[in-house]
């Protein structure tokens, strides 16, 4: 008996050491100026806000208590009851995202997109058709928010673009250079074998060879620049200048000269060339890139270029040439792609070079292009073309002589110079995903062995390459990694 009573006196102690009342706790989520009706279990006796600046309470028909959002902010709302129950609210005042999703159901009927308010800060979640819409929607966002800019209100965009989002771009870049030359030239001097006269007649910007002529004489006189003798005259003269040829370089030049003592003493220089010229440039690089996201490529090198800095310091600088190209691919709905393409084909020119503290740096040839083009996957589109003909004439001439048939030749220089040039940029984009490990093509020259062995090299003279052994054995265990968590 005294057991049972000690057992009830524990209980009663316990029992008044607990809380009276229970506690419930709840999140609600309610929009700036905007309201929100909250059903209660229970009578409500007392409702009391902890901050009533971000939130309005009003008590309505049918046990309910309506909120409204009047600052962006987090408060919190107790409710106890007659009984002293209490129910604890969490207050999140959100910006407001209600008559943004209507007009976004409205303006981009089919997306999936959800709205939602964190602290604040409006989120876009779901999965769209590409990634322009996906902008479209965050700037939409922004606009509908524009009034709450003062209160630091953002939108935070967690959007994804649905299918492929990977782009393979393939650049062909073809170029063809055709050129044509004809030159004619002719240079004559004269003059008499007792040294008294002499004539010619010489292109213009050509003079007196300083070379002379072979001494043929039996006596070895001594020769003198220019044609000059130091001998009396009407002794062994030495021989005429040779003279310079018309053109000053690429064309090939005859030349004839006779010794003074020749009884018509005479140098001739003649050019006469006929040239052709062709030069191809065929480059084809592949890139691959996600969707939104640059990539560069560059075929060719650097080249350094010495700049002249204060205190004769001298720095360098690389200057890229060769075949350059960037892109930036945007995947759009119904399989398009807008590709934003940078294309730049160059190459050293040593005809405008400069010297630069003693370095010669050569000039740079440049042909660039830069657009935006819309496809569709695995099309092709002709984004750049240049045809250029260049045609340069020139003839100098003596009046009246010059233009006598035949004869004529002797007294005009005459060149003729034509240059075409052919420039074709293609693309071809394609939507790509990673291979896996069984479908990795074998690379060039996987399959070979370079160096032949040395049985084969020093007493066959075998340097071939050789062909490896193309089984391949499987990993024992799994191999590779996932991105997935």
């Amino acid at each position: 008996m005294a057991a049972h009573l000690r057992s009830l006196a524990v209980a009663a102690l316990l029992a008044a050491a607990l809380p009276a009342t229970a506690e419930e706790m709840r999140v609600v989520d309610v929009q700036v100026s905007g309201t929100r009706a909250v059903p209660l279990s229970v009578t409500p006796s007392q409702v009391n806000v902890s901050d009533g600046k971000c939130l309005d309470v009003k008590m309505i028909p049918r046990n309910q208590l309506l909120l409204s959002g009047k600052r962006i902010g987090q408060t919190e709302l107790m409710v106890v009851d007659a009984n002293g129950k209490t129910i604890r609210y969490i207050v999140n005042v959100v910006p407001p995202y209600d008559g943004l999703a209507k007009k976004l159901g409205v303006l981009l009927p089919g997306e999936q997109v959800k709205l939602d308010g964190v602290g604040n800060s409006l989120v876009l979640t779901g999965t769209v058709s590409d990634a322009l819409v996906a902008e479209r929607i965050r700037k939409l966002a922004e606009a509908h928010l524009q009034g709450l800019k003062q209160e630091g209100v953002q939108v935070l965009s967690l959007l994804r673009v649905g299918g492929r989002q990977q782009v393979q771009l393939r650049v062909k870049i073809a170029e063809v250079s055709r050129s044509a030359l004809r030159q004619m030239g002719m240079n004559v001097w004269h003059r008499a074998n007792d040294g008294t006269r002499s004539i010619g007649l010489t292109a213009p910007g050509t003079n007196l060879g300083t070379t002379l002529a072979p001494d043929l004489g039996p006596t070895g006189s001594l020769l003198q620049p220019g044609g000059s003798t130091n001998t009396p005259t009407g002794a062994n003269q030495p021989p005429v200048p040779l003279l310079a040829t018309p053109f000053s370089s690429g064309a090939f030049g005859l030349l004839f000269a006779t010794n003074g003592t020749t009884t018509f003493p005479l140098s001739i220089a003649v050019n006469l060339l006929q040239g052709k010229g062709l030069a191809k440039i065929l480059s084809e690089p592949t890139l691959v890139a996600h969707t939104g996201h640059e990539a560069k490529f560059l075929a060719g090198g650097e080249f350094p270029v010495p700049i002249p800095q204060a205190l004769g310091q001298t720095s360098i600088e690389y200057k890229k040439f060769g075949v350059q190209l960037t892109f930036t691919p945007l995947v759009m709905a119904g399989g398009q792609i807008q590709l934003k393409l940078g294309v730049v084909v160059s190459e050293k020119d040593q005809s405008g070079a400069v010297t630069i503290q003693g370095t010669t740096v050569p000039a740079l040839i440049t042909r660039s292009s830069e657009t935006t083009v819309r496809l569709k996957n695995g099309q092709s589109f002709a984004v750049a073309g240049l045809l250029q003909d260049r045609i340069e004439s020139e003839s100098s001439k003596i009046p009246l002589l010059g233009d006598i048939p035949i004869v004529g030749m002797l007294f005009r220089r005459t060149s003729f110079r034509r240059s075409e040039s052919e420039l074709v940029v293609l693309v071809t984009a394609h939507l790509v995903q990673p291979l896996s490990p069984g479908e990795v093509p074998p690379l060039p020259g996987e399959d070979e062995l370079s160096d032949p062995s040395s049985l084969a090299f020093f007493l066959f003279g075998t340097t071939d390459p050789q062909a490896r052994d193309t089984r391949k054995s499987a990993p024992a265990g799994p191999v590779g990694y996932s991105g997935e968590p």
